[in-house]
């Protein structure tokens, strides 16, 4: 796909569905004659679900703020339901989702507002999250058995208004994250154990050379056993992990730097 912003459609509801044996590319200029010609750095290609066209925008028509999210947008951006590893989706960056919907056409609309997964695996590469605003999961929602696999992505300056300020996997939802950066997502009402970056529930992601910096706390394990192998929890508010309902993460070469609170805690809970 060529630099630009797209949309889903002008109502709420509308989606970018993702489907398997399809790979869509982006950072196209028009050019281009093979694939590696592209450069989505040079060449932003912008899947928005500012359906009203009235959100306030960078040049390229990104969201850099949930605050400069007005009127109706699409409350899942991308989605995924029941697809495997062969739907891929590279090159983009996703911005403006709101999910505060409630239950629409199979689909949570109040959860992950950039990209909805259930029962899906799709392939996320060099993709940037940004700007997208949801009840939980700001960014995206994994559930149902969604194990995603994402490298190359960033999550920056989402929200959420309960849990997981960037993503929220649920019931047994395992993502691996090569390269990932969470910066600056946030939870309204700022609860330590709310997952600013990630919030994880009876699931268990892998994260490989993975940053959690300047976010309302970093990740939150509910009844989830994450595996971290060089990660780094930085100048996050409150604790840069929290960790309760039995969660047993596995830590290798897990670093923590100037959270307000404290770097990881464990506690006797239910759910925080």
């Amino acid at each position: 796909m060529a630099t630009g912003v797209y949309t889903p459609s002008i109502h709420i509801t509308e989606t970018f569905h993702l489907r398997d044996s399809i790979a869509i590319y982006g950072g196209f200029a028009g050019t281009e004659t093979i694939l590696e010609e592209r450069d989505w750095i040079a060449n932003p290609t912008v899947l928005s679900g500012d359906i009203d066209g009235n959100d306030i925008t960078d040049p390229d028509g990104v969201v850099t703020t949930t605050i400069n999210i007005i009127g109706n947008n699409s409350s899942n951006v991308v989605t995924g339901h029941n697809i495997t590893h062969t739907a891929v989706l590279d090159g983009f960056i996703i911005t403006a989702g709101k999910g505060g919907g409630g239950q629409s056409i199979g689909y949570c609309q109040s959860c992950g507002g950039g990209m909805y997964n259930e029962m899906s695996s799709p392939t996320l590469t060099n993709l940037t999250f940004r700007g997208n605003l949801a009840v939980v999961g700001g960014a995206m929602y994994n559930t149902n058995s969604s194990h995603p696999s994402l490298t190359d992505v960033s999550f920056d300056s989402n929200r959420a208004v309960e849990r997981g300020g960037a993503v929220y996997n649920k019931s047994n939802s395992n993502p691996t994250l090569t390269d990932v950066a969470f910066t600056f997502n946030t939870v309204g009402g700022f609860m330590p154990g709310a997952g600013g970056g990630m919030y994880n529930q009876n699931s268990s992601p892998s994260l490989i050379n993975v940053v959690f910096a300047h976010n309302t706390s970093g990740m939150n394990n509910a009844a989830s056993s994450p595996v971290l192998n060089e990660v780094i929890f930085d100048s996050n508010s409150g604790r840069g992990m929290t960790n309760v309902a039995n969660s047993t993460p596995s830590l290798t070469n897990v670093r923590f730097y100037h959270q307000t609170g404290r770097g990881m805690q464990t506690l006797i809970a239910t759910q925080c």
